[in-house]
């Protein structure tokens, strides 16, 4: 509608209203990122990208524990070298070094980015014993999904990802908080996320909830130093506390 931007919330809303709506969060579709410098990439296209994580993984089949998410988690490797090292120095190396590990983030993704991934081989090369799973940002962030479609959205991940590796557990940790100040829309949709993804934890089928909020807001709810800037993905030392504050439950999973 002229004046009105983005239209694509009413346009749903309309649909919905007349029984021809759909959650976009939930169709499984390939991204159509292409802005390869911005999103880490240093070029070439998210499909590009996808060969390139098909391969490293393929190279990796004793993989454990694989990091599966958008830029968030994309943060934790780079784009370079997304194997784990036990001589690096990222916060991922130096926490979860001692295990075969993937960080397998793809910046931009979505929910819907993530069901193409799984249903078109993503692990198909490594069959990993825990997935940690961080989804869910861009849905709000970028696409202006609802916190109800993109909550839908994380729990048909969970689901495609336990009927892909039945075998792995699930461990959910995303999103975490969106903006700086906690008055920001964003932060209330996400906070409606996070506490609706309180009902996935589901110990007996493999699928648990770990809520990591603390980690990235001061007492005041505004952002803590390890969220960056743009309210949306960690610094170092945030991406230091996320792996440390982990790492215990990783381990007891890991060994179960």
């Amino acid at each position: 509608p002229h004046g009105l931007h983005p239209p694509a919330p009413l346009v749903r809303a309309v649909m919905r209203a007349v029984g021809l709506g759909h959650n976009p969060a939930l169709l499984a579709r390939p991204s159509v990122e292409y802005r390869g410098v911005p999103a880490g990439w240093g070029g070439g296209t998210w499909h590009a990208q996808l060969e390139a994580i098909v391969a490293t993984a393929k190279s990796q089949p004793n993989t454990e524990l694989v990091f599966f998410g958008d830029s968030i988690t994309q943060g934790l490797t780079g784009s370079a070298d997304r194997v784990v090292r036990a001589d690096g120095q990222r916060a991922i190396d130096r926490v979860f070094g001692g295990i075969p590990a993937l960080g397998l983030g793809l910046s931009g993704d979505r929910t819907e980015h993530l069901l193409w991934r799984i249903e078109h081989g993503a692990l198909a090369h490594v069959d990993p014993r825990l997935v940690v799973l961080q989804i869910g940002a861009n849905n709000i962030n970028a696409a202006g999904h609802s916190a109800a479609e993109t909550l839908a959205g994380i729990s048909a991940v969970v689901a495609s990802l336990r009927e892909h590796e039945p075998d792995a557990a699930v461990l959910v940790c995303g999103p975490f908080p969106l903006g700086v100040a906690p008055t920001e829309e964003r932060r209330r949709m996400a906070s409606e996320v996070h506490e609706g993804s309180a009902a996935l934890h589901d110990p007996a089928n493999g699928v648990h909830v770990v809520d990591l909020w603390p980690l990235f807001l001061g007492p005041d709810g505004r952002a803590s130093a390890n969220l960056a800037g743009d309210g949306i993905h960690a610094t170092e030392a945030g991406r230091r506390a996320w792996m440390q504050a982990m790492a215990p439950l990783v381990t007891e999973l890991l060994a179960e």
